[in-house]
């Protein structure tokens, strides 16, 4: 059966959903459209890294890159680790990684 996660672990996956989504709203408000691309222009990296309560872009994105290699770390160690009962999950486990990941 499904082992229950370390408190730590599961604080540091809902800090990092948390952000993950909030950065997806932030990006689709800034892009007008749906998507899940990074902006590369200034203007709306700026305007992306204020809504997300950030003085810059680049203090915005070494946030982000800490949540996805947190989640990355724990999804590795925890929920990805090979369990002979669940095989059937390998494909969604691949497509969580893909989320976090970016």
């Amino acid at each position: 059966g499904m082992g229950l996660l370390p408190q730590q672990i599961t604080d540091e996956l809902l800090d990092a959903y948390l952000f993950l989504r909030n950065a997806e709203h932030a990006l689709q408000g800034v892009a007008d459209q749906q998507t899940q691309t990074l902006p590369d222009d200034d203007f709306p990296r700026l305007r992306m890294a204020c809504i997300m309560n950030f003085d810059n872009w680049q203090a915005f994105e070494e946030k982000l890159d800490h949540h996805r290699n947190r989640a990355a770390e724990h999804f590795a160690n925890v929920i990805a680790a090979p369990d002979d009962e669940e095989e059937n999950d390998q494909g969604l486990n691949a497509e969580l990684r893909a989320i976090w990941q970016g």
